[in-house]
């Protein structure tokens, strides 16, 4: 796989450079803000930075490499033969030794879980939690005492600690938060945001508006304008929102988007565009609780690009592992915004509650027959 860095000063022309050198087809394993600093230190520019990487077909090499031939003779058809048969050993030297890699990563992580826990290491695997994130709940000095006599409450407050802590929409004083909700399609991020301004309305008598800036579904706008009916609060669009005047006079604004198809590169740089124009301050992005981690990390690498700040999960009702959670808070270290179930009550929506969700994680420990201890 070739690797590189991608910079520029907006987050579009970053993806526009690597759709041009990598295309389409290029794979998103990293963006962040860079700071050019001055002569003093102070911050002078910020760039934005993707990097980004490209899968080589089979077989293939860099153009600037030709097969030695210091005679200058022409190849004969059967030299090109055995060099090509040569190459397709080396390939399948190389995928067996990637499979003995992984391999002994797998070992030398059943190694570092204590014998006695490998029954309870098999009941969070089937809950979907990483692997790499089991193996850490075993690690370090702290866990020495752990070891000698594991108990599950033990085992539950390590992996909150390990967790990054819940960031719900904030409150700025005498200032206007722009919060945009981004995710797959179907992820219910319509919902979300209509329970979370019923919240800040009813609950927090906080001055709310909604933006549609949904493109793709086609009932959008009458589903907003549904929210914004039942709310009583106003439903702008885009425009309305890029008008300073006006934001001004409200504490929080929430702009609902639509839902990209994964690997959709010229949509994510048409949302990537207009976010770039309203400038949110938090991006919250919605993934559904129903769906396995391996899928949710890939949309994790698609969505970078945007930067999102917290992530919040839907549909609880609609997953019997409570995995998911934990991978973005504890192995991801990402900030968890809220947690949602069915669509229609303001009362299915509580903030990020990792200490309940770890309750019913582990009260279905003895469906499992897990034991722990010498």
């Amino acid at each position: 796989m070739l690797i590189k860095n991608f910079q520029a000063d907006s987050i579009r022309e970053a993806m526009k450079r690597v759709k041009e050198e990598f295309g389409t087809d290029a794979m998103i394993l990293n963006s962040r803000v860079v700071e050019e600093k001055g002569r003093q230190g102070t911050t002078v520019k910020k760039r934005f930075e993707i990097t980004a990487g490209k899968d080589l077909p089979t077989g293939d090499r860099p153009a600037n490499i030709s097969i030695p031939n210091p005679s200058g003779a022409t190849l004969s058809h059967e030299d090109k033969r055995l060099i090509s048969d040569v190459g397709l050993l080396i390939r399948r030297f190389e995928r067996e030794i990637n499979y003995l890699v992984n391999t002994q990563k797998e070992i030398r992580a059943l190694l570092k879980v204590p014998a006695e826990a490998q029954s309870f290491c098999s009941f969070l695997e089937q809950n979907d939690l990483d692997r790499d994130l089991i193996t850490r709940l075993f690690e370090g000095r702290e866990m020495a005492r752990m070891q000698e006599m594991l108990d599950l409450e033990s085992l539950r407050l390590r992996l909150l600690e390990m967790s990054a802590q819940p960031q719900p929409i904030k409150l700025f004083a005498g200032g206007t938060n722009k919060v945009a909700f981004i995710g797959p399609p179907g992820s219910g991020k319509s919902s979300l945001l209509a329970k979370i301004a019923g919240h800040l309305v009813t609950k927090r008598h906080v001055k709310t508006r909604l933006v549609n800036m949904d493109d793709y579904k086609p009932s959008a706008a009458e589903e907003m304008e549904a929210y914004s009916r039942i709310l009583n609060v106003p439903l702008w669009n885009d425009e309305d929102l890029q008008a300073d005047h006006k934001s001004q006079d409200f504490q929080v604004i929430l702009v609902d988007t639509g839902g990209l198809a994964i690997n959709a590169s010229d949509d994510l740089n048409k949302l990537a565009d207009k976010l770039e124009i309203i400038r949110p301050d938090e991006v919250h992005l919605v993934i559904p609780a129903y769906c396995l981690w391996r899928e949710v990390d890939r949309w994790l690498d698609f969505y970078s690009p945007l930067m999102p700040t917290q992530v919040a999960i839907t549909f609880l009702d609609q997953t019997e592992s409570f995995g998911l959670p934990f991978n973005l808070a504890a192995f991801k270290s990402l900030k968890l915004s809220y947690f949602s179930w069915g669509r229609g009550k303001l009362a299915h929506l509580e903030e990020a509650d990792l200490y309940r969700i770890s309750a019913k994680l582990f009260e279905k420990v003895e469906e499992f027959d897990v034991r722990l201890g010498k």
